[in-house]
């Protein structure tokens, strides 16, 4: 078990996992999917320092756990 995993969200949906790249493409192609009139997208990639399996509660798109991190920003 792993003692953190990171969290990624967009204003659509939201993605938890090890692998950045793995939930940043689950969280891409499920956003594409709703055909949104915007055609480009903003999402962010957090740490969260608790294993995956923890429950917590996100405010503003953001994991509310002491200690999370923002890896970073990206427009798609």
């Amino acid at each position: 078990m792993s003692d953190h995993h990171y969290f990624a969200t967009s204003c659509l949906h939201w993605e938890q996992g090890h692998k950045i790249h793995e939930i940043v493409s689950r969280l891409k192609r499920r956003d594409r999917s709703k055909k949104s009139l915007y055609k480009a997208s903003t999402y962010a990639v957090y740490r969260v320092p608790v294993p995956i399996e923890t429950k917590y509660d996100v405010r503003d798109y953001t994991p509310q756990v002491e200690g999370t991190e923002l890896v970073y920003t990206e427009e798609y």
